[in-house]
């Protein structure tokens, strides 16, 4: 049975329903119940629709009343286009109708003139909404395949006298004519200020100060405001190098306080604190003036959860631009494909881009893909062999100058760098970010090289209308009888649909589709190479390798870690320097440590002495008070996770770009305890603290009171990275490496810290290879397989 398709189009415009006045002046001899031609408001809506010639003739009505005209000529539909560099291209249409004898009233018509010169005179035609209704005909039965909503922009007519209607995206309320973020402020200061002032002068008329903006900003100095008085029209300030802090005290934006002149512009600043990324597009597009129907906050957040668990927004938007540019730099700044899905319900989609995602499903020549018209073509300029981003800005109303960030993230693949395959390497800088902090800045760039280490494809292919079952955005394996592997047998390929743009010119398949879609491809196991994160030359704390080197992969993978002249750390006990975290069933890690990589942990804290209080009306007249304290355990240098790993310290690791390990991990030492007084009344002796690359400090010494003087114990000493616990008086020392700390004397003493672990395996099997037992130094540790 054949299948037949035809097009609708609809446009709502306002419609004055009841009495229209004729305006004065007019030349005309009657109104006809638009607001162009009436006195009067419009007070309702009238809804005209246009079709295509195959539309069937027994449709005639799309709603009673509201009758078809068969005069749509052509139409051109341009879909988003998702990019790697911001937001993608917006959508667009453009219908060209024939003109005709006829009039579009809604009420009152003339015989005079054609219908569509007619239409364009009595109505504003800019903004309004659009619907593109794609039919099917079948057996008799007329079906809306889908619905397409856009906003009309102008109405304009041809030489030979065709009439085109171009459309638009609702994302265009978006660029810098329409809307900005934050919107821009026309305040400005009463007097003149020095520095120090804190009682800024306002106007009243020009902005509601009872609000109590979050912070204000004058040239390029920023200030929190904390009361306002009415009557004195005054804004008073927090002191003028406060900057902008949040909730908890964390620093938002420092700042230098400047003198300013009255007259100066006042912007109204916004702030995010710890602000979810959902809430802070949310904000963005509600600022664009985009119907709320269009925002999904919840699916939004869905997805930055599984891709960016825990990341907050946070900073002080000074500076008004327009809202696609925020949109951009968070599209950049987290590696996002936002776009308008123009198809009812309409909606504003959000894919978080990572090379972890699996296909949603296969795509197959003849039920998905037209077998003729299939291209590719390859994307050198995307490929990156290193990507870096410098972040942390600390004043936030500063340019951005390479010296205005403090930090930069760094990762590199150099696999394909070398004379076998591209032989160059492939740097590629993104833009700066205020808003990426250490751990977003390492997962960003980490996953830029690893969708792009290997040059990506961008392939392009024809789709029926009756097999387009998957849309733009969503990740796809296909194959085709062009795509095949070294020995010549069918090559899988995973890609992300990039867009789906309709064909209305049928070419005998009824319509059809036009499909781009991208490389969406890490290099792994039948993909083309190995899984590595290499780092020189840095300073590494408290990694997981799952997330902030690997890019949080679903699937199992093998993944290979190279330290080059590193020094790996933690900040606290709590935390491993560096664990595995939570990789598939079935993956593998290889750490391999090269050119004297020094990893250790944070070391046992030292216990602090006993203080004794005098209290005559006891007896003894002396009391205990603090007891003495047990030093701390120390940390953790590796946690497997229960990962199967093989880490390389010394020898031929296998690897040809690393071959030869040199490295070395050394659990930290625990604390010594606190002493308890050698006798009552005495105070007792801080313990020291353990040896680590960030040594705790030693333990306090007691004090004894009486009511006349007060005596201290010593305080220990602080252990050192050079694998030397600290010294305690009495010999309550710290742990050296792999030592537990000295348990104190005297009276109620404190016990020794525990050694901190080289290896905690949690049911892996792990493998360390070393000769050179000072390689491997494992304190409280698993003992490796």
């Amino acid at each position: 049975m054949s299948i037949e398709h035809f097009e609708v189009l609809s446009i709502e415009l306002p419609y004055v329903n009841g009495t229209c006045t004729i305006p004065q002046g007019v030349n005309w001899s009657q109104g006809y119940h638009t607001p162009i031609t009436c006195v009067e408001n419009g007070n309702d809506t009238w809804t005209y629709y246009f079709g295509t010639a195959k539309v069937p003739i027994s449709v005639n009505e799309f709603e009673a009343g509201h009758p078809i005209y068969r005069q749509i000529k052509s139409i051109s539909e341009t879909t988003p286009t998702l990019k790697l560099d911001g937001m993608a291209s917006r959508g667009s249409l453009s219908v060209t109708f024939n003109d005709w004898e006829g009039d579009p009233g809604p009420v009152n018509t003339t015989p005079n003139g054609t219908y569509m010169s007619k239409f364009n005179a009595r109505n504003f035609l800019s903004g309004r909404e659009v619907k593109l209704y794609r039919f099917t005909r079948e057996g008799g039965v007329n079906t809306i395949t889908s619905t397409s909503v856009y906003l009309s922009e102008a109405l304009k007519v041809s030489a030979s006298g065709d009439y085109t209607l171009t459309c638009k995206s609702y994302l265009e309320r978006t660029y810098k004519d329409y809307n900005q973020y934050p919107p821009s402020t026309d305040t400005v200061l009463r007097l003149d200020i020095d520095a120090a002032t804190t009682a800024i002068p306002v106007n009243d008329a020009q902005y509601n100060w009872s609000s109590l903006p979050q912070a204000i900003k004058i040239g390029d100095d920023l200030m929190t405001p904390i009361s306002y008085d009415s009557g004195t029209e005054i804004l008073t300030v927090q002191g003028r190098s406060y900057g902008v802090k949040g909730t908890g005290g964390n620093s938002i934006s420092r700042t230098v306080a400047e003198d300013h002149e009255a007259g100066d512009n006042i912007q109204i600043c916004r702030v995010s604190d710890e602000q979810s990324m959902s809430d802070y597009l949310v904000e963005l597009l509600l600022t664009a003036e985009l119907p709320i129907n269009y925002l999904d906050a919840t699916a939004w957040q869905t997805e930055f959860d599984d891709y960016w668990a825990g990341t907050t927004i946070t900073n002080v938007w000074h500076e008004p631009i327009a809202v696609k540019e925020r949109i951009n730099s968070l599209c950049m700044d987290y590696m996002l494909d936002i776009w308008e899905s123009a198809i009812v319900p309409a909606k504003i989609k959000v894919s978080a881009v990572s090379a972890w995602k699996e296909p949603s499903q296969d795509i197959v020549v003849g039920r998905g893909i037209t077998e003729l018209g299939f291209t590719y073509s390859t994307k050198p300029a995307m490929r990156a062999s290193r990507t870096f981003v410098k972040y942390d800005k600390p004043f936030k109303t500063e340019n951005d100058d390479a010296g205005n960030y403090k930090k930069v993230a760094i990762n590199s693949d150099t696999t394909y760098e070398g004379s076998d395959f591209y032989g160059s390497v492939k740097s590629v800088e993104l833009e700066s970010s205020s808003l990426l902090n250490t751990n977003d800045a390492t997962l960003r760039t980490q996953r830029n090289t690893s969708r792009f280490s290997i040059e990506p494809r961008e392939y392009s292919w024809d789709c029926e209308e009756k097999y387009l079952n998957y849309l733009t955005g969503d990740i796809v394996s296909f194959t085709h009888q062009d795509l095949q592997n070294v020995e010549g047998g069918s090559e899988v390929v995973r890609a992300q649909i990039i867009q789906t743009k309709p064909q209305y010119s049928y070419k005998g398949v009824g319509r059809a589709y036009k499909i781009k879609a991208l490389t969406y491809l890490q290099a792994i196991s039948g993909g083309g190479g190995e899984n590595i994160t290499y780092r020189q030359n840095s300073v590494i704390s408290e990694i997981d390798i799952h997330n902030d080197f690997a890019g949080r992969p679903s699937q199992a993978v093998d993944w290979t870690v190279v330290l080059d002249n590193c020094t790996v750390l933690s900040d606290d006990t709590n935390n491993p320097s560096i664990r595995n975290g939570s990789f598939a069933a079935g993956s593998t890690v290889t750490i391999i440590c090269i050119n004297g990589t020094d990893w250790q942990s944070h070391s046992g804290s030292g216990g602090n002495g006993a203080g004794w209080i005098y209290e005559p009306e006891f007896e003894p007249p002396w009391i205990q008070a603090p007891f003495a304290g047990d030093g701390g355990d120390g940390g953790i240098c590796f946690n497997a996770d229960g990962v199967d790993t093989e880490i390389y310290l010394e020898g031929a690791t296998g690897n040809p770009a690393y071959p030869t390990a040199d490295g070395y991990i050394r659990a930290p030492g625990g604390g010594g305890g606190g002493s308890g007084g050698s006798s009552i009344g005495t105070p007792g002796n801080g313990g020291g603290s353990g040896a680590g690359n960030t040594p705790a400090v030693g333990g306090a010494g007691g004090s004894a009171t009486d009511f006349f003087t007060t005596v201290y114990g010593d305080p220990g000493q602080d252990g050192d990275a050079n694998g030397n616990g600290g010294t305690g008086t009495g010999g309550i020392n710290g742990g050296d490496w792999g030592q537990d700390g000295v348990d104190a004397g005297g009276i109620g003493p404190g016990q020794g810290g525990l050694a901190g672990s080289g290896l905690i395996k949690s049911g892996a099997t792990v493998t360390i290879q070393y000769t050179d037992t000072a390689r491997f130094i494992n304190g409280s540790g698993d003992t490796p397989d």
